[in-house]
């Protein structure tokens, strides 16, 4: 069984190429040879490649020199196709450092699937009591989601399947891989061959590390005397695997005479993403979603290596110089030949200049120079990691106006009573401005969880040029500052959700760190009604409610059981990493100074109501324009409660709501919301992104998944 879709089966190989795949690669289905197809793989034509090419090769070799086999297995993002490219690519450099190369094919199509599936966006995307389930900060918000929705699809299914495929290769009389172990065999007691001038090396990246650890048990059981060197690319095989099929191999005169893995160091690892999805790289996705066990240790992460004591002694880790295993940290740097990687992508090892040539030169010594160019992933033509794990839409998607309303009235303690109204006059006014959507969050749904989820959710699945307005009418608070980056007062600014009485804030830092994930060439305009200060023994409680329509405060004093309830619960999460001090994107307007307190009368906040009411008039205004115009018209004195903004200096003069690298003219508030590119560009547009749409679900129906 194959994962694959049809569509990316079907592919025309040249002639010429399909003889050169002939001499160098074997493609297997389900671990089984494929007899058909676009790349076909018989007995008949693995006995020829050994007892004819091979043989040949091997005669042809430069004399006094060992005769160098080398076993590819790529990873699991490959498609067939992919593969087969990949291979067409990689032939000739290898041939040239004197390297003989032999490629598996075995079509795993895990990408497929993942893919199909964060394209389906699935219904169900809320994460939960967020700081409850994630261990990783504010990163780790989305990705928990995404690896529910993976889990949800059931995509670990594929997994477990493609790890079939490779024990299923080396099932005796069945399997493709042990078909190729059994001829290599006799070719190595064939005439005229000195076995022991044979050198035989594997390299496993990604999920090839899985099929590498079925392969080289059946390779020795063959009669191959030792797999002179293994190199494991980004592995992605548990620890368990690992140790159960290889490690003890690993020095052995009849095993593996010397292992190298390369992989990312940790914080790449973490700054890598899947399909600018998933905020970490691949192996965490396989660690916390694709396998049984959640987590599960994954060789290629560094937390697993360390976590491993033989393993982490088996590469002498941290240092990484084990006597028969060594560790090579990407990016490495400025490192001595066969020390150098410099992936900053799961995906790209198996086409890393650094990482192949320093393969090559463990292999060949220095005399095999550096037959992979400079630049060489960008020559590999539809590469799993150029179209697979970047994969681009037909067409870049018109820019969008998104928005996000949240309003609080029915707290526990000092209820309010216009902020609801004022989330709902925010939702018609961004509407009738040009906003395709403006989402709406009140009371009971504005939890922590719910607030959170919203804001990520908005945050990072904007596109480049869309224009995004976050509006939140709620208390305000202040609370002591746990993390030490607030030195100034010691004290972080907080909105208040609807549970807030169970500890859960959302302070100025989480904000930040949602904010920081924004896509570059998006921008976002926030519209706080609400204030985060004020006298903390202003009250301590529950408080009288006004009679309707009075004057209300939008601040609130935590008691000391909920502040001990917010500390503890901030201390039971690990450290998050803290927000950009430089580079906010974010432009942010407040209803008041940070000494001041917003207030609500009549039904809405004065900040909401100015607001609103200068967006619908037409005024021409850029953000510090607005700034001048709330202040100017606003109902309450200044040192009662006046507006300000928080921005980059130089987005002080950029047009409301747009975005752009530099300064922007000055426009109208309904100049911005027609502003539109010409009908033939927008139908265009339009058109191809439908047919993006209808590929997405004709690929999903086609493959069964999801």
């Amino acid at each position: 069984m194959t994962t694959d879709t049809p569509a990316e089966r079907s592919f025309t190989i040249s002639q010429s190429n399909r003889q050169l795949l002939a001499k160098h690669a074997i493609n297997l289905r389900d671990g089984r040879l494929i007899p058909s197809g676009s790349l076909e793989s018989t007995v008949k034509s693995v006995q020829d490649l050994f007892r004819n090419e091979l043989a040949a090769a091997y005669k042809d070799r430069k004399k006094g020199k060992p005769f160098q086999i080398l076993f590819f297995a790529h990873g699991g993002t490959v498609t067939e196709e992919g593969a087969v490219k990949q291979a067409l690519a990689h032939i000739p450099h290898w041939k040239k450092a004197n390297i003989y190369p032999i490629f598996f094919i075995w079509e795993t199509g895990i990408w497929t699937s993942i893919r199909d599936c964060l394209a389906g966006r699935p219904a169900d995307r809320g994460i939960g009591d967020f700081f409850g389930k994630i261990k990783d900060g504010f990163v780790g918000a989305t990705d928990w989601s995404v690896e529910k929705t993976v889990r949800g699809a059931q995509i670990d299914n594929v997994w477990g399947k493609m790890k079939l495929f490779a024990e299923h290769g080396v099932e005796p009389g069945i399997g493709g891989a042990w078909t190729v172990a059994e001829e290599l065999a006799r070719f190595l007691k064939s005439t005229g061959v000195d076995a022991a001038q044979v050198k035989v090396h594997c390299v496993g990246h990604s999920a090839g590390a899985v099929f590498q650890a079925w392969f080289i048990p059946a390779l020795l059981a063959s009669g191959l005397d030792q797999v002179e060197s293994l190199y494991l690319l980004a592995p992605a095989i548990t620890n368990a695997l690992f140790e159960e099929k290889l490690h003890g191999l690993v020095g052995n005169s009849d095993g593996i005479g010397n292992l190298t893995l390369f992989t990312m160091d940790e914080r790449t690892e973490l700054a890598d993403s899947v399909s600018k999805i998933y905020r970490k790289s691949l192996l965490y996705l396989i660690s916390r979603a694709l396998e049984p066990k959640i987590p599960t240790a994954i060789l290629g992460l560094e937390e697993s290596i360390r976590a491993n004591h033989n393993i982490s002694n088996l590469f002498n880790y941290p240092l990484g110089d084990g006597a028969n295993a060594q560790l090579i940290f990407s990016p490495s740097g400025d490192a001595k030949p066969g020390f150098a990687s410099q992936s900053h992508a799961h995906g790209g090892f198996g086409n890393e200049t650094d990482t192949l040539n320093s393969i090559v030169f463990r292999i060949g010594g220095k005399d095999a120079g550096e037959p992979f160019p400079a630049g060489f992933r960008d020559t590999v033509d539809d590469t799993p990691t150029a179209r697979a794990m970047d994969a681009p839409s037909l067409a870049p998607a018109p820019p969008r106006r998104l928005a996000l309303c949240i309003g609080i009235d029915d707290y526990p303690a000092a209820p309010l009573a216009g902020c609801v109204n004022d989330a709902l006059l925010w939702q018609q006014t961004l509407i009738d401005l040009g906003f395709e959507s403006a989402g709406l969050i009140t009371n009971e749904q504005a939890t922590f969880a719910g607030i959170i989820a919203a804001i990520v959710d908005l945050v990072t699945n904007a596109r480049p040029g869309d224009a995004l307005v976050i509006q939140y009418s709620g208390h305000g608070t202040q609370l002591p500052d746990l993390d030490g980056d607030e030195t100034d007062d010691q004290k972080d600014e907080a909105l208040v959700p609807y549970d807030y009485t169970d500890g859960k804030f959302i302070l100025d830092d989480d904000l930040g760190r949602i904010f920081d994930m924004l896509p570059e060439g998006a921008g976002l305009t926030c519209f706080f009604d609400s204030c985060h200060s004020g006298t903390v023994n202003r009250f301590s409680g529950p408080t009288p409610i006004p009679a309707a329509g009075a004057e209300r405060e939008r601040f609130i004093v935590v008691r000391g059981d909920i502040r001990a309830k917010h500390q503890q619960f901030r201390e039971s999460q690990p450290a998050n990493r803290g927000a950009s001090e430089e580079g906010m994107r974010e432009i942010s307007f407040g209803a008041c100074q940070p000494e001041q307190t917003a207030k609500e009368k009549d039904g809405h906040g004065y900040f909401t109501l100015a607001a609103t009411g200068l967006l619908r008039s037409g005024a021409t205004v850029t953000n510090a324009g607005l700034l001048k115009l709330l202040i100017d018209n606003f109902p309450l004195k200044p040192d009662s409660q006046k507006p300000h903004l928080n921005c980059q200096d130089n987005f002080r003069e950029f047009s409301l709501f747009q975005i752009a690298e530099g300064k922007s003219p000055a426009a109208t508030i309904q100049q911005l919301a027609r502003a539109q590119t010409s009908p033939t560009d927008n139908d265009a547009r339009l058109l191809m992104e439908t047919m993006n749409r209808y590929l997405t679900i004709l690929d999903r129906l086609t493959s069964g998944k999801c």
